[in-house]
């Protein structure tokens, strides 16, 4: 993830954003389990602010649907 973490920093980052993180979020049988990969390791990196989502996806429809 830091080859790509990098390789934004370098070709896509504007001059006006944030130092730019990588962010990998997983979730498996009642466990979370977050890494990240920045520019910098040495930097410590915090949370200022954080929305919880719940995000509803439709059924699938039936064969006869």
């Amino acid at each position: 993830m830091g080859t790509y973490v990098r390789m934004f920093e370098s070709h896509a980052k504007q001059e006006s954003d944030d130092p730019t993180i990588g962010l990998i979020l997983c979730s498996k049988n009642n466990e979370a389990l977050a890494k990240y990969s920045a520019v910098n390791e040495n930097r410590q990196l915090f949370a200022a602010k954080y929305v919880v989502a719940t995000i509803y996806v439709e059924p699938l429809p039936t064969v006869s649907e």
